[in-house]
């Protein structure tokens, strides 16, 4: 409730809405399934699941937990590329910066054209 006060006063509602949909959109295209869920596609799930997308009038910050297992962090940083391209992809009208690690995340910044 607080959060949406605050986006009345200084952004746009809507934008929770938008953040909510690109949200869901990320953790669903980070996922992997497999049949035989391993510790390493576990560990990286759990991670993943927890990836916010924020929208703002003129940024959006795309954060994902970094998994805490090495091979975890490997598949991550393995599609790193794939995951810009595909925030980019869904949000034409905005320029993003490579993914940067700082602590256990991993921070996409995008700023308005």
């Amino acid at each position: 409730m607080g959060e949406l006060i605050i986006r009345m006063k200084t952004d746009s509602v809507l934008n929770v809405v938008r953040a909510t949909m690109k949200t869901e959109h990320l953790r669903r295209f980070l996922k992997q399934a497999n049949k035989e869920q391993s510790l390493v596609t576990i560990s990286f799930n759990k991670a993943v699941g927890k990836s916010v997308v924020d929208v703002r009038k003129d940024r959006i910050l795309v954060r994902i937990m970094i998994p805490r297992q090495q091979q975890a962090q490997k598949q991550l940083l393995d599609i790193q590329n794939q995951i810009v391209n595909d925030v980019s992809n869904s949000n034409p009208n905005f320029i993003f910066s490579n993914a940067q690690r700082s602590g256990k995340w991993l921070w996409i910044i995008g700023t308005r054209q």
